[in-house]
C-alpha cells in the first residue's frame, strides 16, 4: 500500500452476523485509539461477513482464514499480509485491493473480482478462481500453483518482473491477451500440459505475445 495513502477505518455497511460485527468493531476501536502507531489486527477467522461493505478499509494483517466473504465489497481494501487461507470469496469485489504477501491458498473464489488488484508476492495455491476477473492485476512473484483459473480474465496482467508461478494451474478458456512479464509453467490447457516453447506459443496465439516463459 502506498505509504502516503491515508488509512481508512470507515465501514460503509456492517456484517449481518453479530460475531463478525463485534470483531470488526473491536478491531477499529483498537486501530483508532490514540497512539503513535496503529496496532492490532482483525480477528475474523471463520466468521461470516455477509452484507458488509468494507471498501477502502485498512485490513492489513487481518486473520480471515476460512472466513465467509462471499459477495462482500472489499474494493480498494488494504489486505497487506492478510491471512485468507480457505476463505470464501465467491463474487466478492476486491477490485483495486492491495494483497501484497496475502496468504490465500485454497480459497473459494469463483467469479471474484480482482481487477486492478496488486497481488505482489501473494499466494493462491490450489485456489478456485474459475471465471475470476483478474484483468490488469499486478502478479509479480504471485504463487498460483495448482490454481483453477478456467475461464478467468487475465487480460493485461503484469506477470513480472519476477515470474508468476503457474505450475500445473488450469487455464482452459482463460483470456490472457495483452498480458506481459514472465511465468513459470507447465500449465494445463484442455487436458494437456504445456511448458517451454509450446506454452509460449499458446500464450502468443491467445494474444499475449510479450509474455515470456522461464524454466
Amino acid at each position: 500500500m502506498d505509504e502516503f495513502r491515508e488509512r481508512s477505518y470507515e465501514v460503509r455497511a456492517w456484517p449481518v452476523d453479530r460475531a463478525a460485527c463485534t470483531a470488526l468493531q473491536e478491531y477499529i476501536r483498537i486501530r483508532t485509539a490514540p497512539g503513535d502507531r496503529p496496532r492490532g489486527a482483525l480477528g475474523g477467522a471463520g466468521l461470516n461477513f455477509h452484507g458488509a461493505d468494507l471498501r477502502d478499509l485498512d485490513l492489513s494483517d487481518a486473520h480471515l482464514a476460512v472466513a465467509d466473504l462471499d459477495g462482500v465489497n472489499l474494493a480498494g481494501a488494504d489486505l497487506d499480509r492478510a491471512t485468507l487461507l480457505g476463505a470464501k470469496l465467491r463474487n466478492a469485489d476486491l477490485s483495486g485491493a492491495y494483497l501484497h504477501k496475502a496468504e490465500a491458498d485454497g480459497c473459494e473464489g469463483a467469479c471474484v473480482n480482482l481487477s486492478g488488484a496488486n497481488l505482489l508476492r501473494a499466494s493462491f495455491v490450489k485456489s478456485d478462481l474459475r471465471q475470476a476477473n483478474l484483468r490488469g492485476c499486478e502478479l509479480s512473484s504471485t504463487n498460483l500453483r495448482h490454481a483453477d483459473l478456467r475461464g478467468a480474465d487475465l487480460r493485461g496482467c503484469h506477470f513480472g518482473p519476477t515470474p508468476t508461478r503457474l505450475s500445473e494451474a488450469q487455464l482452459s478458456g482463460a483470456k490472457v491477451a495483452d498480458a506481459r512479464g514472465e511465468v513459470r509453467g507447465p500449465v494445463l490447457v484442455d487436458g494437456q500440459f504445456l511448458a517451454g516453447q509450446q506454452l509460449k506459443e499458446w500464450f502468443a496465439a491467445m494474444g499475449a505475445r510479450e509474455l515470456c516463459v522461464v524454466e
